[in-house]
């Protein structure tokens, strides 16, 4: 099944990848942070998140980020990739 991945530890970006029907949280995890800590990262699904046991869907979008959110008036250095997650969205 295919699932969009994105990751501070490969490309930044979303990414359709496939992986086998039924595959965990934690087995993703696995396979885009090898040698790496959940703890250290926060772990979404679709902008929530999850524990690491859920099962993924076709379509999912699963993140995988180092580190905590920056504060807004954090200095970002040139040639950086920054990810802007809405915690969710109100009305029209």
């Amino acid at each position: 099944m295919q699932v969009n991945v994105v990751s501070t530890t490969g490309k930044g970006f979303a990414c359709p990848e496939d992986f086998p029907e039924g595959i965990t949280m934690l087995e993703l995890f696995e396979r885009v942070a090898p040698n790496s800590k959940p703890e250290n990262f926060l772990i979404r699904l679709n902008g929530q998140p999850v524990a690491p046991g859920i099962h993924l869907n076709p379509g999912d979008t699963a993140e995988v980020s180092d580190g905590q959110p920056l504060p807004m008036d954090t200095v970002v250095p040139p040639d950086s990739q920054v990810s802007m997650t809405p915690k969710g969205i109100k009305g029209n």
